[in-house]
């Protein structure tokens, strides 16, 4: 068999890459898997404070449910993540029709 068996780990690839034909090294690799799942990790940990803080103080619901400028903060940080999106760049080629 030419190459070897890549499901078996006897691929024709050099020692220590995962896939034929891997130019960057797996340290590098992994680095960058354990930075994603640190920012992952810290991004999950944010929203469970946040989402402590709005349970366990009374105040903030209260103005959320019971006032017009926290209905209108409330809609307002809804859109925002909107707002900010420019748009007049053009879309990437991947997006656009064939």
């Amino acid at each position: 068999m030419k190459g070897g068996d890549i499901e078996a780990g006897t691929s024709a690839a050099p020692a220590g890459a995962l896939y034929p034909g891997m130019a960057e090294s797996p340290e590098l690799r992994w680095a960058l898997i354990r930075k994603i799942y640190v920012i992952l990790s810290l991004q999950l940990l944010l929203t469970a404070v946040v989402a402590a803080v709005v349970v366990k103080v009374p105040a903030i619901p209260h103005f959320f449910a019971s006032s017009y400028a926290g209905l209108g903060l409330y809609i307002f940080l809804l859109i925002l993540p909107f707002i900010g999106e420019n748009s007049h760049t053009p879309p990437p080629s991947s997006l656009l029709p064939i």
